[in-house]
């Protein structure tokens, strides 16, 4: 997160609460000019 040049950021979640989370943290970083890919696994 700290590399200016990263503008994509690849996150794994297993369910749960993350998965509403995680459009408070992709829209935090598209602030910033980031995309953030979110996939799950096992559900």
């Amino acid at each position: 997160m700290s590399d200016p040049s990263a503008s994509v950021v690849v996150v794994e979640y297993r369910g749960g609460l993350l998965q509403f989370e995680v459009e408070y943290v992709g829209a935090a970083l598209a602030g910033r000019g980031r995309t953030l890919v979110g996939t799950s696994v096992g559900v």
